[in-house]
């Protein structure tokens, strides 16, 4: 039902826009298989009617250049600001942080999210289990306490199954957060020619490798981590995305 919409909404529009290249592409692929479902009257043509009108606008995002706060702790904090849902995959997330806990590698950890009734056991697990290492475990009741989760933090590992942008990495890198991000989805394109490729990571035991080394080198991250936060406030605050917003609707109203 809830592909049919998409469907008939963006055969019918004038043009349609998306999160990202990945996002982009994967609704093509997606409307591929499901059409080919069908009976007859598949509809394959329609395909590319929707292709040729579909392209990418990046989502804005509210974001300040603020001075990190001192960081008061004696070790590097690890950062999750995702929903607590199952296709973030925080089961990879705190098992690879209960290896680092069993081998005495020394970290802190903050988990930002609201829970809702049904939601991944392990967040249960992972409260008990790394209760010493946890600076804040749950959802901030204001922006101001979320930012300011965001500028304590050092190191965002990201595990995540499904993304069609990824506004809360975006957020967290903003605010002087280093990134640790898996080689697919919308990442790469998210920081295309900004980002060194050593922050991508092709599986979990290389996931884990870069966490360790992130950690033990923190310091030495600083100047790139710097840098990487006020290239990405530049290119995804709303400051710089309105224009382009602006620019692309009128010239679509004038055409």
């Amino acid at each position: 039902h809830y592909y049919y919409i998409n469907y008939t909404s963006s055969l019918i529009s004038d043009y349609n826009y998306f999160n990202s290249n990945y996002h982009l592409s994967s609704y093509i692929h997606g409307l591929k298989k499901y059409l080919q479902k069908m009976p007859d009257f598949k509809n394959i043509n329609t395909i590319e009617l929707i292709d040729n009108k579909s392209s990418v606008l990046s989502i804005g995002c509210e974001l300040n250049q603020e001075k990190k706060i001192d960081n008061f702790f004696s070790s590097p904090i690890i950062l999750w600001n995702h929903r607590w849902e199952y296709d973030k995959n925080p089961d990879l997330f705190f098992k690879i942080l209960f290896e680092l806990n069993d081998n005495n590698i020394d970290f802190q950890l903050i988990v930002l999210g609201e829970r809702y009734q049904d939601y991944p056991e392990i967040f249960d697990i992972a409260k008990n289990k790394l209760k010493d290492k946890i600076i804040h475990f749950g959802y901030c009741e204001s922006q101001r306490e979320y930012i300011k989760y965001l500028q304590l933090a050092n190191i965002l590992p990201v595990t995540s199954n499904q993304d069609f942008f990824g506004i809360s990495i975006v957020e967290a890198v903003s605010y002087g957060v280093y990134p640790i991000l898996p080689k697919r989805l919308s990442y790469p394109e998210l920081f295309d020619n900004i980002l060194n490729p050593q922050i991508f990571y092709n599986s979990e035991s290389e996931l884990k490798n870069k966490i360790i080394s992130a950690i033990k080198s923190i310091e030495l991250l600083y100047p790139e981590i710097k840098n990487l936060a006020k290239i990405t406030s530049q290119k995804f605050s709303w400051g710089t995305v309105s224009k382009e917003y602006d620019k692309i609707f009128e010239e679509l109203i004038i055409n």
